[in-house]
């Protein structure tokens, strides 16, 4: 009984670090969950801001039709020659940053995918500590109950050696009273002994079968 409780406390704690485990897990899935979340609304930011852009480009190529006329208009004047550089610089500048919208546009979606992932995970983890939690239950009550039952037999075996011990004293001091006394004395506390003892055999077994029941 001794080594299934021992056995029963290294499965609780083998069950309790598991838990801590799986509840770190958890929170860093959960935290990983957040900060996907609010990738995900900067996604669909971004993908506003790439449809303005792409009315913008549209703007753009119609101006740049527009340029090309006032270019062969306006060749030799230099204001012009200054604007138009300033609009192709600009034209340029949203045109690098459209592609770069397009390339964090499709890296939020990757994240998406990975944040739906985790989830999952983190799903598939709470049911996980779920059950953990009930097989922690169980073997604290198995424990408990080995507990219970090792105190008890602990408990009639230190009655038992005290009875004993009377009993070694009661017939020293009856040696030197007779020896037809004696014997009748002893027979009696004999038969008086092995009563006691087959009552608590009888309750010892009892209370082992209601520990084996209670472990079942």
């Amino acid at each position: 009984l001794h080594t299934r409780r021992e056995r029963s406390e290294d499965r609780r704690q083998e069950t309790e670090m598991l838990m801590e485990s799986h509840l770190q897990s958890i929170n860093e899935l959960k935290k990983k969950v957040d900060e996907l979340t609010v990738q995900a609304d900067e996604a669909a930011s971004l993908r506003d801001q790439l449809e303005e852009y792409k009315h913008v480009m549209e703007k753009m190529q119609k101006m740049e039709i527009t340029l090309e006329k006032y270019k062969r208009k306006v060749e030799e004047t230099a204001d012009l020659k200054r604007q138009i550089k300033a609009l192709e610089e600009q034209n340029a500048s949203l045109l690098e940053r459209s592609h770069q919208v397009e390339d964090e546009y499709r890296k939020v979606l990757a994240f998406k995918t990975l944040m739906d992932s985790y989830k999952e995970q983190v799903q598939q983890l709470e049911m996980g500590n779920k059950e953990i939690l009930k097989e922690k239950t169980r073997l604290e009550e198995e424990l408990k109950s080995v507990a219970e039952t090792c105190a008890y037999l602990e408990s009639e075996r230190d009655r038992n050696m005290e009875q004993v011990q009377l009993l070694e004293e009661h017939i020293k001091e009856l040696e030197f009273g007779g020896g037809a006394a004696l014997d009748g004395t002893i027979v009696s506390h004999r038969a008086s002994i092995e009563e006691g003892l087959d009552e608590e055999g009888n309750t010892m077994e009892e209370n082992v079968k209601k520990a084996n029941l209670t472990e079942l």
